[in-house]
């Protein structure tokens, strides 16, 4: 039985190609990008050196 293409087998092996920088790639028009996006404008809006809130404790029911 034969899966797949009818390519010949690398005898490289898998990972054999050459690595890329990670801004050679890109996502396209997709529900990916736009999610992308969002995350993007939140972390954007966030202001890293606010103080976090602190919320009181609750006493105990004595």
């Amino acid at each position: 039985m034969v899966f797949g293409s009818a390519r010949q087998h690398d005898p490289r092996g898998a990972g054999s190609g050459q690595p890329f920088p990670l801004s050679a790639v890109s996502l396209l028009d997709s529900a990916f990008r736009a999610n992308q996006s969002r995350n993007t404008a939140y972390l954007r809006f966030v202001d890293i050196n606010q103080r976090p809130i602190t919320r009181p404790r609750p006493r105990s029911g004595r």
